[in-house]
């Protein structure tokens, strides 16, 4: 009676340990550090409902090396950036370290304070699909890529100078284009330069005129540019610096 006993008893012991080795992981999982959101106006002009990659990477990069930041989102509008700290906590030693870096590469940025919206960023922090984490946003600019090709071709077929079937291989080659050029490094000046737009013409009319004679890209071209310049007109961040990527 008594050996059942012992073996009863430590059984339940037995038991008791396994049952509270989940409790145990926990304890020791790894955590979350301190998360900021900060309102940023990154949408990109190309494609207004994504944020702007190209314009976003080189905060991004320089974020990487900065040892008190842990990590670093965009989310998917390009309206907030989210910041995870390594091991700080407190708000203005947080803003002492960002606003330099912010500054450096013209992004203008509140800081988010009201808990409500705090509190939804952070549950829409896990969802897939809805944050870039560091140089994920190299996805943003290559989706962009895609964006720019549908634009070129689109007034040309509106007005019957491309047919489906010649629009589809231009529309290809651009987005190929594109996808390699927009996740290269510029600063904001870069971007916006004459220098690069006329990169980025150039690029785009070469490609027009391998699937057709020189006089007829000119004439996609232009209408393009007659599109874009409307767009220029209407949307509401381009009267502002550093709040959208200028593709034309």
């Amino acid at each position: 009676m008594k050996q059942l006993l012992f073996t009863f008893f430590m059984l339940t012991i037995m038991t008791s340990s396994v049952i509270s080795l989940p409790g145990c992981n926990d304890v020791n999982a790894k955590s979350k550090g301190a998360i900021t959101f900060y309102s940023v106006p990154l949408v990109c002009f190309a494609a207004p409902d994504i944020g702007c990659g190209s314009m976003t990477k080189p905060l991004f990069i320089a974020a990487q090396h900065v040892k008190e930041i842990k990590a670093i989102w965009l989310d998917r509008p390009g309206t907030h950036i989210a910041i995870e700290w390594n091991g700080i906590a407190d708000t203005a030693e947080q803003e002492g370290i960002v606003r330099p870096l912010l500054a450096k590469y013209a992004i203008q940025a509140a800081l988010v304070e009201d808990t409500t919206k705090i509190r939804a960023l952070n549950e829409s922090l896990g969802l897939a699909g809805k944050w870039y984490k560091g140089m994920e946003i190299d996805e943003l600019s290559r989706e962009e890529a895609g964006v720019i090709a549908g634009d070129v071709v689109k007034p040309a077929l509106t007005t019957g100078l491309l047919t489906n079937q010649e629009s589809d291989g231009i529309k290809g080659d651009i987005t190929a284009y594109f996808r390699k050029d927009l996740v290269k490094v510029r600063s904001c000046g870069e971007l916006r330069s004459a220098a690069t737009q006329q990169e980025w013409k150039e690029a785009t009319l070469g490609i027009l005129e391998k699937h057709m004679d020189s006089a007829k890209a000119v004439a996609i071209y232009a209408l393009y540019e007659q599109n874009e310049g409307k767009k220029l007109n209407t949307d509401p961040c381009c009267d502002k610096q550093g709040d959208c990527c200028h593709k034309k």
